[in-house]
């Protein structure tokens, strides 16, 4: 009986029912008006806070650029930043005035403006001097380490100058560097100093004489004197007899191997000499002093 009800439904009434869903259901969204308000208000409500947004932005910039400006301004021209004092240390040639001199004058100019890599490098160009270090101590102090060149040998050109051990001509000789071993035969072409005037294989053989003079048969007789012969050939001389050693500067090292072995291989008699040839390989060619009037030619070792 139930189940006869519910099939035999009113059709009238299901038509209404239905019909009011129709007409309710339109009501559960916004009015197109409505929309287009609310829309309107969230884009203006975003651009005024985009606004607001720059202009804080701008304002803060701005802030920024005034206050770095001024203390530009406060950094690079007040007198509290400017050098009042300059340390040196490293110079012995050199004095400070000749220091300050090739600095192109810094007191007085600001610390932060002052360009410390252009004024080592003007100093750099200074004969004497090797290397030079810069530093700031604020807020008032330049700091500067110099490093000169030593002087090394004497080299007579057009003129008698001071070379270091690279070769570079630091001044005319003064009797001061009497002391120094002198080489000749490089020419009597003009020098400027602060040039580079010898080759590596003359500053070898310097060294080499170096090393002569520290064995003990040149205590008392020095060389002091190293002569270019030719492109590769050199002649040491000593200060007291004037004894005289060949050699070539292609084999330098094995020369003065062989000396030694000829100073062990002879007596202390035996060693006086007139000159010794060492320039030739796998020999040594001796002019012994009380041989030479007897016979100038060179005795073979």
């Amino acid at each position: 009986m139930d189940y006869a009800l519910l099939e035999n439904k009113n059709p009238g009434l299901a038509w209404d029912q239905a019909r009011t869903r129709r007409k309710q259901k339109p009501r559960t969204s916004p009015a197109p008006q409505a929309r287009a308000r609310k829309s309107g208000a969230e884009r203006l409500a975003a651009f005024v806070k985009r606004l607001a947004d720059a202009v804080a932005k701008t304002a803060l910039f701005l802030a920024f650029v005034y206050g770095a400006y001024h203390g530009y301004r406060f950094l690079t021209a007040s007198p509290r930043f400017a050098v009042e004092d300059v340390t040196i240390r490293g110079n012995h040639v050199l004095t400070e005035e000749q220091v300050l001199g090739w600095t192109g004058g810094i007191k007085g100019k600001n610390i932060f403006l002052l360009e410390l890599k252009g004024v080592a490098g003007r100093l750099g160009e200074h004969p004497w001097v090797r290397s030079v270090s810069m530093e700031r101590t604020f807020p008032r102090r330049i700091n500067i380490a110099v490093e000169e060149r030593t002087p090394y040998a004497r080299v007579r050109m057009d003129r008698t100058y001071v070379i270091d051990n690279y070769g570079v001509v630091l001044t005319q000789a003064g009797p001061e560097y009497d002391h120094l071993p002198l080489i000749v035969g490089l020419g009597s072409a003009p020098v400027r100093l602060g040039e580079n005037v010898v080759t590596d294989r003359i500053i070898s053989g310097l060294h080499t004489m170096h090393y002569f003079n520290r064995l003990k048969f040149f205590q008392g007789d020095p060389i002091d004197t190293f002569q270019m012969i030719g492109a590769h050939r050199v002649a040491f001389k000593t200060r007291n007899k004037g004894r005289r050693i060949f050699m070539d500067l292609n084999g330098l090292t094995e020369s003065f191997q062989n000396f030694k072995i000829y100073l062990n291989a002879l007596s202390e008699g035996e060693m006086d000499f007139q000159y010794i040839d060492l320039s030739f390989k796998g020999k040594v060619i001796v002019k012994n002093e009380r041989r030479a009037e007897d016979r100038p030619g060179a005795e073979k070792l």
